[in-house]
C-alpha cells in the first residue's frame, strides 16, 4: 500500500469511527472521479468553463501575465492579441503584425513572444510596439507548436514540436522539446526533453494495471505536442496533444510522471496551456465550428 492510499485508509477509518457516513461517501466518490490522486488537479471535471469571443474559434495560444494578473490569447492565422482579465473576460485586443501561422504565445515583463510554425520567434515590445524577429534552426518539418519559459528561468524559452526531431527526419515516434536562450539568441539542438511515443501506452497500462482500449492506444500513438507549460510550484512539464486530446506530465528531472486522457467531447483540440501565479491550470481548446473555450482547473492540496 502506497503512502497516498495509506492516508486515505486511515481517514476512512477515522470517519467511520465518527459515524460520518456522508463524508465517507463523498471521499469514495472523490476517489472514483479522480479528485484524490498524485496530481493537484481533477481532470475529469473543469472547475470553470469560459466561452471565448467568436473571433477565437481557432484559439492557438494562451499565456498568463503575472504583472497585471491578466491573460493573453490569439487565434491561428492573425497576428492579433486578445487580452482577458483575471476572470477570463475580454478587455481589449490589438493587432501587432502581419498574418501568419502563429501557434503559441508567451509573455514576460514588457515583451510578448509569438511562435510561428516554422520555428521563427517574434518579440513584440508592448511599449515601443517594435517587433524583433529571431530565426531558429527549426523549420516547417519540425512543426513548432508550443512555447513557454523554462522552470525558474527568465532567459530560456521551451519550444515544443509536433513534427520530426531536428537531427533525424525519420523518427516519427519521437517528439522533442527544445530550449532557446534569449540572451544568446541560440537554440540548443539537443532536446531538453524527448518524448518516446512508444512508451506512453506502456506507462499508462502499467499505471492503470490493465490493458488499454484500442481507442486509448490510438490516442497515444497520435500524440503530438500542441502546447507546453511549466508548473510554477513543482517544476513539472505539462504537454498537451490536440491529436487525441491528451496530456502528459514530466517531472523536472525529465521523467514521465503521468499520462492523462482529456475529455475529447469537452476539450476536442487543446491548443493553449498556462498556469497562473496560484498554480491553477488553464487549457484552451479550439471551437470546431463554434467559439473556443478556456477550462480552469483549480489547484488542490496533495
Amino acid at each position: 500500500m502506497n503512502v497516498m492510499m495509506s492516508k486515505l485508509f486511515l481517514l476512512l477509518i477515522f470517519l467511520s469511527c465518527s459515524d460520518n457516513q456522508k463524508n465517507i461517501e463523498e471521499i469514495e466518490k472523490g476517489i472514483e472521479l479522480g479528485f484524490i490522486s498524485n496530481l493537484p488537479f481533477n481532470f475529469k471535471i473543469p472547475d470553470e468553463t469560459i466561452v471565448l469571443d467568436r473571433e477565437l474559434t481557432e484559439v492557438s495560444g494562451l499565456a498568463y501575465d503575472a504583472q497585471s494578473n491578466t491573460f493573453l490569447c490569439h487565434n491561428d492565422e492573425q497576428s492579433k492579441v486578445y487580452y482577458l482579465d483575471k476572470y477570463l473576460q475580454p478587455i481589449n485586443s490589438s493587432k501587432w503584425g502581419r498574418k501568419g501561422d502563429f501557434e503559441a504565445i508567451e509573455i514576460r515583463e514588457n515583451t510578448i513572444y509569438f511562435l510561428k510554425s516554422n520555428g521563427t520567434l517574434y518579440l513584440h515590445n508592448k511599449t515601443t510596439q517594435e517587433v524583433e524577429i529571431l530565426k531558429t534552426p527549426l523549420k516547417n518539418i519540425q512543426e513548432s507548436e508550443g512555447l513557454c519559459f523554462d522552470y525558474q528561468s527568465n532567459n530560456t524559452l521551451l519550444i515544443a514540436c509536433k513534427g520530426n526531431p531536428l537531427k533525424s527526419k525519420d523518427q516519427k515516434n519521437t517528439k522533442c522539446i527544445y530550449s532557446y536562450d534569449i540572451n544568446k539568441q541560440s537554440l540548443n539542438d539537443e532536446p531538453k526533453l524527448t518524448i518516446s511515443i512508444d512508451t506512453l501506452a506502456d506507462f499508462k497500462k502499467t499505471k492503470l494495471k490493465k490493458k488499454l482500449s484500442s481507442k486509448q492506444n490510438s490516442k497515444l500513438k497520435k500524440f503530438a505536442p500542441s502546447a507546453i507549460a511549466v508548473d510554477p510550484f513543482s517544476g513539472d512539464y505539462y504537454i498537451t496533444s490536440a491529436r487525441g486530446s491528451s496530456l502528459i506530465i514530466y517531472d523536472k528531472q525529465q521523467q514521465l510522471k503521468d499520462v492523462i486522457f482529456l475529455n475529447a467531447t469537452t476539450i476536442p483540440q487543446p491548443e493553449g496551456l498556462t498556469f497562473d501565479e496560484a498554480g491553477n491550470l488553464y487549457i484552451a481548446t479550439e471551437g470546431q465550428r463554434s467559439s473556443g473555450k478556456i477550462f480552469k482547473f483549480l489547484r488542490r492540496l496533495q
